[in-house]
Formats: structure tokens, sequence, C-alpha cells
């Protein structure tokens, strides 16, 4: 996990990079709902396997209007101890592949394929919609659709990518 302050990273860039990213998503208009909540499942927890070490969980927290995420059993938290909350969590399945490079225990370095496309879920406002991701290039955004085609709306607010290994991890719903 890592926290940055994005006005100290802006204040290093050069011209080129001062103008915003397009948007990675496509969110959910006043006059729309979210496509999990209209077509997904309701769902009050999403607990996912990214590694023989690594177990989050996000359960949905109705009254907050938002979903909350735990190491475990441990809730995970803001550096000022407020939970880590996400309006939208959205689980990519990914292929992970070594790299001929190995860290300082010689373990192989592992990367994650991000272009392509797989298997997705889209959880919003207390519901789990399961779509297709897909990205055309390393500068490509990430493409939700669902299973008619059809673009994926996320809800306004902080949206959470996890990244889930295709082969050794895992994603349930409950």
């Amino acid at each position: 996990n890592v926290y940055a302050d994005p006005n100290a990273f802006l204040a290093q860039a050069d011209p080129a990079h001062l103008a915003p990213p397009a948007p990675q998503f496509v969110i959910a208009t006043p006059d729309q709902q979210p496509s999990a909540v209209t077509a997904g499942a309701p769902t009050a927890v999403v607990t996912l396997k990214l590694s023989g070490l690594s177990r989050p969980s996000w359960t949905w927290n109705a009254p907050g209007g938002s979903w909350l995420r735990a190491e475990g059993a441990r809730p995970a938290t803001e550096p000022d101890g407020t939970p880590l909350r996400a309006t939208n969590v959205v689980v990519l399945r990914v292929e992970v592949v070594n790299t001929p490079f190995t860290d300082p225990a010689g373990n192989p370095v592992p990367e994650t394929q991000m272009v392509g496309s797989g298997e997705a879920l889209v959880a919003s406002g207390g519901a789990t919609l399961p779509a297709t991701w897909s990205k055309a290039a390393p500068d490509a955004p990430v493409v939700l659709t669902d299973a008619s085609g059809q673009p994926v709306l996320l809800a306004p607010g902080t949206t959470w990518v996890e990244l889930v290994p295709t082969r050794t991890g895992a994603v349930t719903v409950g």
C-alpha cells in the first residue's frame, strides 16, 4: 500500500505532465445509477486472495454508503486511524508472470500483465456485478463492460482497484 501527497508529485512534474490524466472509468451521471446497483446482486462482503499472505476483504457499510477494507480480520485504516473506505471496488483478474530479475533474497520479481483482457467484478452500492476488463495498450484506460458488452458505470466517489492473480488468487462474494 502506498500513501503519497499528490501536490508534492505535481510540484516535481515537468510541463508535459501537468495535465490531468484521462478518466480511467465511466462514472454514472446524476440521472444514472451505477451498473452494480441496477443489474448486480446484493453483496455484503467481497473476499480476495492475492497471495499466500494477503487476503483482504471489503465489507459493505450501508449507513456510510461505502465499502470498508480489512486485511484478514484486521480493519485497514488511513494514517490518521479512520477506516479505509471506497465507494467502488473494482476487482481485475490479471496474469502475473515472473521476470528474469530476482529480489535480494533470490526470489523472482513478478510482473502484472495489464494489456489484454480478463474477468472483473465491480462492487458499488452494496451490490456486485461480474464484468470484463480490457486494456488495449499501456497508456490506454481500463475498459469495463457488462455481459451484454455495455460500459459498466461506477458511482461517483473513491474507486479502489484490486489486482487478483488468475492462477493463484481467488475472489469470493457473500
